[in-house]
This record gives structure tokens, C-alpha cells and sequence, in this order.
């Protein structure tokens, strides 16, 4: 009985140093490192059915951060993932609208033509990485 805190703590550590991932992304793609630094929070549904993913990965000593928004499909297929510094402020029909002013590039849109390889966000361009 006497080594059940200990063992409690030790589960409890372990559990914190997890990384979240409760829609099992981090297995759809080989491009996302997860583990104890990587946080992953879904931000909701643009159109129909294409799940958008706030995806943070800190790495080394200095604490540096990759920021990406991940897409994936209602049916869990891994539609590609852009680099962003920020995230976006809300959802607003088929797009994510970051707070960026709009002549700079302020959102990114789903259409029936799916996503698109390139995006303008705050005077950058970003990739559509698959």
C-alpha cells in the first residue's frame, strides 16, 4: 500500500507528458511528430465535412515552435496541412479568417475544387503540404 502514490504519481506523469491527440491525426500523416511536445486542438468544420486542426510542436532547448493548421475529411482521410505563424480568429462559412488585414491575405477557403496549393496570409505565402 505503501507504493501506490508512487505509482499513482508516476501513471499521472506519464499521462501528462502524452501527446493529446484525440482524433488519432497524428497517424494519417508521417509528416506530423507527435509526443510529449506536440499539441493538437480541433477548431471545427469548414463546408461540410473537411476538419481543420490547430497543430503545435515545440522542439530543443530554445523552445522553438512549428504551427501548422491540419485538414482532414469527416471520413478521417488527411487532405495536407499549411505553416502558419498565427492562428485564425473564427470560422465564417467555408473559410478561416485569421486577423490579418484582408489586403495582406486574411483567409483560407475550401471549394469544390478542394483546397488550395497556395495561400496568402499577412503578405506570406504558404504551401499546401501533403
Amino acid at each position: 500500500m505503501k507504493y501506490l502514490p508512487v505509482f499513482l504519481l508516476s501513471i499521472i506523469s506519464t499521462l501528462a507528458l502524452a501527446c493529446v491527440d484525440e482524433d488519432g491525426i497524428c497517424v494519417l500523416s508521417d509528416n506530423l511528430i507527435c509526443g510529449p511536445s506536440t499539441e493538437i486542438t480541433k477548431l471545427g468544420v469548414l463546408g461540410d465535412s473537411v476538419n481543420v486542426y490547430k497543430y503545435i510542436h515545440t522542439f530543443g532547448e530554445a523552445k522553438r515552435s512549428v504551427n501548422r493548421i491540419v485538414l482532414v475529411t469527416g471520413k478521417r482521410e488527411y487532405l495536407g496541412m499549411y505553416s502558419v505563424n498565427d492562428f485564425p480568429d473564427r470560422i465564417e462559412n467555408d473559410c478561416l479568417v485569421f486577423q490579418y488585414a484582408s489586403e495582406e491575405g486574411n483567409t483560407l477557403c475550401v471549394s469544390a475544387n478542394g483546397l488550395p496549393e497556395e495561400i496568402l496570409l499577412d503578405g506570406e505565402i504558404s504551401v499546401l503540404f501533403k
